[in-house]
């Protein structure tokens, strides 16, 4: 299943499509690199698990794959990220966790 939604940010519109589970069959990357970001349910790499996972090849379309946490089975999501003709641009998400975890307040 895919969503769709359009929005226009700094005068470029930006169309971002959810997707359950995985990318759609056949999803082609336009350009030779991509922009990945992902989101978990917490700060800890070891008690919180991947949710969420943020794609895009900057040429205003913006795709998210809200993954199946019971099976992790997401093969289109899997084979691109996985195709070595392709930059991966990622922040780096432990460096990122623990500088958080740093500046947020006890309690």
């Amino acid at each position: 299943m895919t969503r769709k939604l359009s929005l226009t940010v700094d005068g470029k519109n930006i169309v971002c499509m959810l997707h359950k589970g995985d990318l759609p069959d056949g999803f082609v990357a336009n350009g030779g690199s991509i922009a990945v970001d992902c989101e978990s349910m917490g700060l800890s790499l070891v008690r919180d698990r991947l949710c969420l996972v943020q794609l895009t090849d900057g040429g205003g379309e913006a795709h998210v794959v809200q993954l199946d946490r019971a099976t992790y089975d997401a093969p289109n999501l899997k084979k691109l990220l996985g195709d070595n003709s392709i930059e991966k641009c990622a922040t780096l998400a432990s460096s990122a966790r623990r500088s958080s975890a740093r500046r947020s307040p006890p309690g």
